[in-house]
């Protein structure tokens, strides 16, 4: 009887230890699936919100010089024919104008503005948007065929009195204003600083201007202020631009597109940027 007990007794000792290992196992497994669950979704939903907002967001091409160096910093030029490199150098990108030689490709700047219901409220100074001008639209308010977008630079807010100073520095309603994209900066370290100082000297062409906006209107220029370089509300054939007319907020560069005049442009899947790596405006 003694020997008997004694082995059943360890025996129920060994199950007893069985069982404690696969508790352990188990509780460990399902925490590990619980973790993997939470991952998962994670990632799933910053997949989702970046489909969203490729869906929410309408793509753009910038097609032109005229916000430079902000965008279209390294834009590259070829030839359309040969595909030879006619221009690939940043320090002198603000002299290509408006990217209209027929005869050329253009791998310029790709991005996304927001569209969104209520998008005009959200604007803030210095927030780049994309627009129509008054002169694109015929007397009764119908916008006409040949009409072109512009992206350009929310400088005066609705309701607003802006002045340019000789030099070009900024006031609005009396106060000073910095204008910190007419600086040099790390991320386009190849701007010549000649660049920088006629871009604010040339602002106004040396003379002092100013302008009030109504409660609907906004000021809207482009960051390459040489003459010439930048049709915007400075020119008197177009000044400030009523709210109606802005199309949307651009958000991010999320790439290049490869554009030639008269053709239809695409992106460059290529160059398409990680949601990461997008460059935020």
């Amino acid at each position: 009887m003694g020997p008997t007990k004694e082995i059943h007794v360890k025996g129920e000792l060994s199950n007893l230890k069985k069982s404690k290992k696969k508790g352990f196992r188990h509780y460990f497994f399902f925490t590990l699936k619980i973790i993997l669950v939470i991952v998962f979704a994670f990632l799933f939903s910053i997949v989702a919100q970046e489909g969203y907002n490729f869906l929410r967001y309408r793509s753009f091409g910038v097609n032109g010089a005229s916000m430079y160096p902000t965008l279209n910093y390294d834009v590259v030029v070829r030839n359309h024919g040969t595909n030879e490199v006619i221009h690939d150098d940043p320090s002198t990108s603000w002299q290509l104008g408006n990217y209209s030689n027929p005869h050329n490709q253009y791998l310029c700047d790709y991005g996304l503005m927001d569209q969104s219901e209520g998008f005009r409220d959200n604007l803030e100074r210095f927030s780049i948007v994309v627009t129509y001008y008054p002169e694109d639209f015929s007397s009764d308010g119908v916008l006409l065929s040949n009409a072109d977008l512009k992206i350009k630079r929310v400088i005066g807010l609705p309701g607003e009195e802006i002045t340019f100073t000789a030099d070009g520095e900024l006031y609005v309603d009396d106060q000073y204003v910095e204008q910190p994209f007419l600086e040099p900066s790390s991320d386009r370290p190849l701007v010549p600083d000649e660049w920088y100082q006629r871009a604010k000297r040339e602002t106004t062409n040396g003379q002092e201007r100013t302008w009030i906006l109504s409660d609907d209107e906004y000021f809207l220029v482009g960051d390459n202020r040489l003459i010439g370089c930048s049709s915007d509300s400075r020119d008197p054939r177009i000044g400030p631009i009523p709210s109606p007319c802005l199309v949307g907020e651009a958000v991010a560069i999320v790439g290049k597109c490869e554009m030639v005049p008269g053709q239809s442009s695409g992106l460059n899947w290529g160059s398409l940027r990680m949601p990461w790596d997008m460059v935020l405006l």
